[in-house]
């Protein structure tokens, strides 16, 4: 990215947890969690550009998912959120995926709590596995941006990544740079 508050950013990762899902028909469907990898993408020769989803760990119902990328993973999910008298609040949460073919990631973070900006976003999203697939996304989101380099901005106290597997391993080697954390609290697509 160009910009904002992940300016510089070759990688993301984004946890998923969802609350709820409903079918086309408004009934309620199966949620699932879920930890994706992207990188930024550009389409040679041409202006096209998005984030291209390259792999990824996903509870049941949720791999291959449509981007054909996604490995089934067991996925447990902690979150602890203490809010104190003076209105100051603090999440510490703990992500944990493992799949059957050795792929694992863990997330731990603990992170004050600031105010979430509410936006409507679009964004185009590609498939590594097939690029000249692509979903356009718009959704409304609130955010609360806990540590941005770019924006000089860091409420994260304690933060842990840790991947295994062909794929993952090598990303978390230690050589990485974290530039940003971002909390989206609620999501609607």
């Amino acid at each position: 990215p160009a910009a904002g508050p992940s300016k510089g950013a070759n990688l993301g990762l984004s946890l998923i947890d969802q609350v709820t899902v409903q079918d086309a028909e408004g009934k309620p469907a199966t949620t699932f969690r879920g930890a994706v990898f992207t990188i930024p993408a550009k389409k040679k020769g041409t202006d096209t550009a998005g984030t291209m989803v390259f792999t990824g760990l996903m509870s049941p119902g949720g791999a291959p998912g449509a981007y054909g990328v996604y490995v089934p993973a067991k996925a447990k999910v902690e979150r602890e959120v203490e809010t104190e008298a003076d209105g100051k609040s603090t999440a510490e949460e703990k992500w944990e995926f493992k799949a059957d073919d050795g792929s694992s990631i863990e997330v731990k973070i603990e992170y004050e709590r600031g105010p979430a900006l509410r936006s409507k976003v679009e964004a185009k999203v590609f498939s590594a596995a097939k690029p000249e697939f692509y979903r356009i996304y718009r959704f409304e989101q609130a955010s609360d941006v806990a540590r941005s380099t770019a924006n000089g901005v860091d409420r994260v106290g304690k933060i842990s990544v840790k991947g295994t597997g062909e794929k993952l391993a090598p990303l978390f080697d230690g050589a990485q740079q974290l530039i940003s954390v971002t909390s989206i609290p609620w999501y609607s697509r």
